[in-house]
């Protein structure tokens, strides 16, 4: 529609007249949004668990490169939305896919002039490693500040070889860099991180004639701005499940950054090994200070087990043909089953497992991952 808003002028112009405010009558007008057209090209169509995998997804339009963002999914599972660049392309990386047959695809949601389109499915093979290879494992031991928006992330790699083979940093689906395994500690990654919210990071060990590839779990952390911000960091980050059950002792240290001086509350988000529990003293930290971590293992045998098989021992003992004195030393039996019956410690874990521990202070988080298992298992690093 057009719409006139009337006018009244001065009597010296034009006397007296008043032009009264209209509105044109309705024109239909249709808006066809620009066709676009979506392709994935993965960097290999198989590869091995634990190995950095790149899909590269590209939008193109007779009107112009699209803009937005572009989804990428495992079948109908979301793994990552990156936003396109001015060329119209968004390359994902993952080190995360299970062993088995992947159907990935990437979607665009229409986004102003543009239509959305959905690119034709990549099958992507992903195996196991060689069973003959020595099992590795990947962990994020630390983060830390460099300067302003940069950070620095350490990350070792078990089992594998001291300077065999490379290591990849992934943040938020983009691999942000790549060097050797370091010799004689861990291999070091400065870059930048910005943005608001939780950014997630993921370390990859691609492999080597010897040593299968491996991934860590993914670390999640909020980026170091330049503001009032606080470190966390395991003293150790490596221990084996001691046979006697008494568990294992991770001491922790939190220390201010520009200022800080909030309270941190420390949880174990993932990779507890099952039949193992999680305890921090103390469980928040205000300032700088530290916290011990006490990994160890809880009963295994239930209390409701128990309770379902109490009736039969106690019509047993309610039996008129018992003596008083047998009914009284049973029932005390009984009773010394239940407090003790379910303390028995579930088996050390078989292998290691990377455990991810966190510290939230308001809208700050930061994590650091310790690999825990079987006393038996060889820690190479």
């Amino acid at each position: 529609t057009a719409e006139f808003l009337g006018f009244t002028p001065l009597a010296s112009e034009l006397g007296t007249n008043t032009f009264q405010p209209s509105t044109s009558a309705a024109v239909p007008l249709t808006i066809t949004a620009a066709a676009t057209n979506a392709t994935l090209t993965p960097s290999s169509q198989s590869v091995t668990a634990g190995a950095v995998l790149t899909l590269t997804a590209k939008l193109t339009s007779s009107s112009g490169s699209p803009v937005g963002g572009v989804t990428f999914l495992d079948g109908s599972t979301p793994l990552e939305t990156l936003t396109l660049d001015a060329t119209g392309s968004a390359a994902f990386s993952t080190a995360s896919l299970a062993a088995g047959e992947h159907a990935i695809t990437a979607q665009y949601a229409a986004n102003g002039i543009y239509a959305g389109s959905v690119s034709p499915a990549a099958a992507i093979t992903v195996t196991a490693p060689n069973p003959s290879l020595a099992i590795t494992h990947a962990q994020i031991v630390s983060l830390t500040p460099s300067s302003g928006s940069r950070s620095e992330a350490a990350v070792e790699v078990t089992g594998a070889p001291e300077g065999t083979g490379s290591v990849s940093l992934l943040v938020d689906g983009r691999e942000v860099a790549i060097a050797p395994l370091a010799i004689g500690g861990p291999t070091l990654f400065p870059f930048s991180m910005t943005g608001t919210g939780i950014h997630t990071l993921v370390a990859s060990y691609g492999g080597s004639a010897t040593a299968a590839p491996s991934a860590s779990p993914e670390l999640e952390t909020t980026a170091y701005s330049g503001g009032p911000d606080f470190t966390f960091l395991a003293t150790r980050t490596q221990f084996a499940a001691e046979a006697s059950g008494s568990g294992v002792r991770v001491p922790l240290s939190i220390a201010s950054v520009d200022g800080w001086n909030g309270t941190v509350a420390l949880s174990c988000v993932s990779g507890l090994p099952s039949g193992y529990t999680c305890r921090f003293s103390p469980a928040s930290v205000t300032g700088t200070g530290t916290s011990l971590l006490t990994i160890q293992r809880t009963s295994s045998a239930p209390l409701a087990a128990l309770v379902l098989l109490l009736p039969l021992p106690l019509l047993w003992i309610a039996s008129p043909r018992r003596s008083r004195s047998g009914r009284l030393l049973s029932a005390l039996a009984i009773v010394a089953c239940l407090s003790g019956c379910t303390t028995v410690p579930p088996p050390a874990p078989q292998s290691m497992q990377v455990v991810s521990v966190q510290a939230v202070s308001g809208a700050l988080t930061h994590s650091v991952q310790i690999e825990f298992g079987s006393p038996s298992t060889h820690l190479s690093r």
